[in-house]
């Protein structure tokens, strides 16, 4: 339940992080936004990432490099976010 809920509160927080990353490209940069949401979710996903292993799953033994669970966890992840936002 305690992994279940840090979980979430990561999620939570990388959702504030995609949108405070979309507001500043799209508003205060004026970037296009197809350009900005594709940042904006590689912030958060990055963020998440992050914090799910020094925070959710600290405790996991790491059986692959950083740079690879980073990889995996960015194309699965973010490929997933770009997709629901497109529909």
């Amino acid at each position: 339940m305690i992994r279940w809920l840090k979980f979430n509160l990561v999620g939570g927080i990388g959702i504030g992080v995609q949108l405070a990353v979309l507001a500043a490209l799209k508003s205060g940069l004026h970037l296009n936004y197809p350009l900005a949401i594709t940042l904006a979710v590689e912030a958060a996903v990055i963020h998440n990432f992050f914090w799910h292993e020094r925070f959710t799953w600290r405790d996991r033994e790491k059986t692959t490099s950083s740079f690879t669970r980073l990889v995996k966890f960015n194309l699965s992840n973010g490929l997933l976010s770009i997709l629901a936002i497109s529909y």
